[in-house]
């Protein structure tokens, strides 16, 4: 008996060994490239992450939240995550289909008595897959300065435009569309859209660190946004108001809070798996013509044949990727102070190392590329 205690524990011994073996020799090739890639691109800062199997196995942040005032970016840092915002707002939406309060196939307008003026009906899919109707922005609305104190006010100013086209003929990415969503949360659970979230995504998730970016509030660890000045300066990103897109671009977050995120989807704590497949089902416009986005995200294959599903964020000095590959239980993310220029993408080739036991010989996108 004795001896076969000891072998069992000799194996596990072996086991453990080399799977921390394993763990350490994956982390030095994510440092690795992110040493490389950071060096190379020249950007004010970066905070990357990588979780697989429930677990947050790397995050790693360089560089300054602030140039002018030399403050370091930490893991703590709140970056502006821009359009990873929807994902959000799409799981809330798909939360209260669930409990029955909603359909996805409900007539939005039973929800938003400021469109009842429109010739068409639209319904709460169309809402989240882009073909509502709802129309894009106007000059001057992305770098807003104009606050709205509700979405009661906001929904009044969207609704002095008509539909762009009939619903359901035509895919028109719409961050303002998703304004009404969050409209219809609130009036659907009588509270606030950003008190629903906060109780029913961030909490169960453990994201300490997620909230709106409301231009009102201080909030110390706030990153600095920036664009680029000729090929290696900065200048300050406008200062905009985001009451203008909350649930379709507003959040602010971190690596390490997108990473739980996307562990949570995956684990089942925040919705069913029925409900994330259907959610990763792609748009068929009435022409019959296919769309990626499902609801609330995009879901495709990569170069090597693993399914993944992802939302970009592109913000007023900010910019975010945000990718899960659900079968290998895989989470990645990469969140930066900057909008413009030749970013590559880390949340993609960190992806690519994690996976490159897997499918052989792994090569990097070009992102580790001046």
């Amino acid at each position: 008996m004795f001896r076969k205690y000891l072998v069992f524990f000799n194996i596990l011994f072996v086991f453990l060994f080399f799977t921390d073996q394993f763990a350490q020799q994956k982390n030095y090739e994510f440092e690795n490239y992110f040493n490389t890639y950071f060096n190379s691109r020249k950007i004010p800062s970066a905070s990357v992450g990588v979780a697989q199997h429930g677990k947050i196995e790397w995050l790693e942040t360089k560089g300054y939240s602030d140039i002018e005032n030399k403050i370091p970016a930490t893991n703590n840092s709140t970056y502006r995550i821009a359009s990873v915002s929807k994902t959000i707002t799409a799981v809330a939406v798909m939360q209260l289909v669930e409990k029955g309060k909603l359909r996805l196939e409900d007539n939005a307008k039973k929800y938003l008595p400021e469109f009842s003026h429109c010739k068409y009906d639209f319904t709460i899919r169309q809402l989240l897959n882009h073909t509502s109707g709802i129309r894009g922005y106007k000059e001057g609305e992305f770098d807003s300065n104009v606050h709205f104190k509700s979405f009661s006010e906001l929904l009044r100013y969207l609704a002095k435009d008509t539909l762009q086209y009939k619903p359901g003929t035509k895919y028109l990415y719409s961050t303002l569309a998703y304004n009404l969503l969050g409209a219809i949360i609130e009036r659907v659970t009588e509270e606030s859209f950003a008190v629903y979230v906060k109780e029913n995504i961030f909490k169960p998730s453990g994201m300490e660190h997620t909230l709106p970016d409301l231009s009102s509030e201080f909030i110390r660890t706030r990153a600095k946004g920036y664009d680029r000045k000729g090929s290696t300066g900065f200048i300050d990103a406008p200062l905009v108001d985001l009451s203008i897109k909350i649930p379709g671009g507003g959040f602010l977050s971190t690596s390490a809070d997108l990473l739980k995120f996307g562990i949570a989807l995956l684990n089942g704590k925040l919705i069913k798996r029925s409900t994330l497949e259907i959610m990763l089902k792609p748009t068929y416009l009435a022409s019959g013509k296919k769309s990626d986005y499902g609801l609330g995200m995009v879901y495709q294959m990569d170069k090597t044949g693993n399914y993944y599903f992802h939302h970009v964020g592109g913000g007023t000095g900010f910019s975010a990727h945000l990718i899960i590959y659900p079968h290998e239980e895989l989470v990645t993310v990469h969140l930066i102070n900057l909008k413009t220029g030749d970013l590559g993408d880390p949340a993609l080739d960190l992806s690519r190392i994690a996976l490159h036991n897997k499918n052989g010989n792994y090569k990097n996108s070009s992102s580790a590329k001046k």
